[in-house]
C-alpha cells in the first residue's frame, strides 16, 4: 500500500480534515506532519502577520485557528515535507491553497493550490467565478493568485474554522452570486462538505476545496 504524507501549515493531527478525505484516497497509508508541530504557542504567536504581510490561516491542534505570515511559515513547511518522507511517504500533498514557490523534495510533491486553480480553471472555462476565502487580509492574494487561471474573480470572505461556519459561508456565496459569479470556489482546504452544502442555496455550482483536491491526488497515488 503506498504511503501518502499529508502536510499541514498547522498543526497535525487535522482531525476536521483527514478523516474527511481518507474515503476520497483511496487505500492508501496517511501520515501527518504539520509546520507549526515542533513549536509551542509563544512561537506560533510570533508567527502572526505584520501589516504588509501575506496572510495565510490554519487550525492548531486544540481546534483553534491561527493567522500565519506567509514568508514565516514557509520554511517550516519545507522542514515538515522533509519530516514527511523522512518517515517513508511514497508522495506528499500539502494540504493548504496558499502560493508557495519551489519546495525541496526527494519525491512526488503535490500543492492543493495549483489542483485547486488548474481544475476549477477546467471546470470553469468562460464562467465567472467567485472565490470563498477565510480572511479579509486575503482578498488581493485571492485575486492575485486566481487572475491568471480564470480572469479577475469576485471574492468574499468567511472563516472557516468558526464554530459553525455554515451561515457565513452561504452568505458569502450568495453575496457573489448576486455580483454575478456562475461558480463559486471555497478556496480553503478546511472548508468542509457542510460549508459545501450551505454555500449551494445561493443557486450556483459550488466546488469546495479539499474535495476536488482529494480525488486528483488519489490518481497519482493509489495503486
Amino acid at each position: 500500500m503506498a504511503r501518502l504524507g499529508i502536510v499541514t501549515i498547522g498543526q497535525a493531527p487535522r482531525t476536521d480534515m483527514v478523516p474527511r478525505l481518507r474515503p476520497l484516497l483511496g487505500p492508501v497509508e496517511v501520515v501527518e506532519h504539520g509546520a507549526l508541530d515542533p513549536l509551542g504557542a509563544a512561537d506560533i504567536a510570533a508567527l502572526a502577520p505584520e501589516p504588509g504581510e501575506q496572510v495565510l490561516v490554519s487550525r492548531l491542534r486544540d481546534g483553534t485557528s491561527a493567522r500565519l505570515a506567509h514568508d514565516r511559515v514557509e520554511p517550516l513547511v519545507h522542514r515538515a515535507v522533509e519530516r514527511a518522507e523522512s518517515a517513508g511517504a511514497d508522495a506528499t500533498l500539502l494540504v493548504c491553497t496558499g502560493s508557495f514557490g519551489a519546495v525541496e523534495h526527494r519525491r512526488p510533491l503535490l500543492f492543493a493550490e495549483r489542483l485547486l486553480v488548474h481544475g476549477v480553471a477546467a471546470l470553469a472555462a468562460g464562467m465567472r467565478v467567485g472565490v470563498v476565502c477565510p480572511d479579509a487580509d486575503q482578498e488581493a492574494m485571492t485575486v492575485d493568485k486566481w487572475r491568471p487561471h480564470t480572469g479577475v474573480p469576485l471574492v468574499a470572505c468567511a472563516d472557516p474554522y468558526r464554530h459553525d461556519p455554515a451561515p457565513a459561508v452561504a452568505a458569502s456565496a450568495r453575496r457573489l452570486a448576486a455580483r454575478g459569479a456562475q461558480l463559486v470556489v471555497l478556496d480553503c482546504m478546511g472548508y468542509a462538505e457542510s460549508a459545501r452544502t450551505a454555500a449551494v442555496a445561493a443557486g450556483v455550482p459550488v466546488v469546495l476545496a479539499r474535495s476536488l483536491v482529494a480525488r486528483m491526488a488519489a490518481e497519482l497515488v493509489q495503486r
